[in-house]
């Protein structure tokens, strides 16, 4: 049984975050509301950076998006999505 999880990053180039939209609750913080892979390119904005078929050699970023508007962005060799054990009563 896992508890939760962690994501781990290999060959961490760059992490790049966007701020929050200060009118929304801070709980709002902790909440995903989407993670997608982009284009590297960052002049424009995430909408017009995905695609709908990827091959598998082809470089993108991984966008992490919250309900408060904050983003995150990483650049990284690869990613390892780890389980949390939830701990035993």
């Amino acid at each position: 049984m896992y508890s939760g999880c962690n994501l781990v990053f290999w060959g961490l180039k760059q992490v790049t975050v966007l701020p929050r939209d200060e009118e929304s609750p801070l709980s709002e913080d902790t909440c995903v509301s989407g993670i997608s892979k982009v284009i590297p390119d960052r002049t424009q904005i995430p909408e017009y950076r995905v695609k709908l078929e990827w091959h598998a050699d082809e470089r993108f970023h991984l966008l992490i998006e919250f309900q408060s508007g904050r983003s995150i962005e990483i650049d990284a060799e690869s990613t390892e999505l780890v389980g949390l054990r939830a701990e035993k009563p």
